[in-house]
């Protein structure tokens, strides 16, 4: 029974579609590399034809840190978690200022916006961080095994 079960299964599973516009699969790292902005900008132009005039249809475009130029180098990252802390701490006083002077709600406004960035720009700080600790376990871990090879004669 188990096996007419899969049988059956199998009959609806699609076959896998060969689009022109992806390269074929390489088992050289580099070429994979090379060709994947070529087939990123391949989906993205097969996406906006098969969209187009389709006002339900939203493109979303996920842009990284690097894109954006906002990457944090790891040596960094201290530095610009003090410098962030600093200016939440100023923006949440100019908050407090203007609650006692009775402000409206285009300071709140500017403050919380002001606020969503300096709390992003601590949270890439904190991925620097974290990523100069894991450098420095790496570092000690591979100083830890190559001690240990050269001593284990001993």
């Amino acid at each position: 029974m188990a096996i007419a079960k899969a049988k059956e299964a199998e009959k609806f599973v699609p076959a896998p579609r060969k689009d022109p516009a992806t390269p074929a699969a390489s088992s050289e790292p580099r070429a994979a590399a090379a060709a994947a902005p070529a087939a990123a900008a391949a989906a993205a132009a097969f996406l906006s034809r098969a969209n187009a005039g389709n006002p339900d249809v939203v493109e979303h475009v996920e842009l990284t840190e690097e894109d954006l130029g906002m990457a944090l180098e790891p040596a960094q990252g201290f530095e610009a978690s003090r410098e962030a802390a600093g200016k939440i701490h100023d923006v949440l006083a100019k908050l407090k200022q203007s609650k006692e002077k009775g402000g409206g709600s285009e300071v709140f406004g500017t403050c919380a916006a002001e606020l969503q960035q300096q709390l992003l720009a601590l949270r890439r700080a904190h991925r620097a961080m974290v990523k100069m600790t894991e450098m420095g376990r790496t570092a000690e871990a591979s100083a830890r095994r190559a001690a240990d090879a050269e001593y284990a004669h001993l």
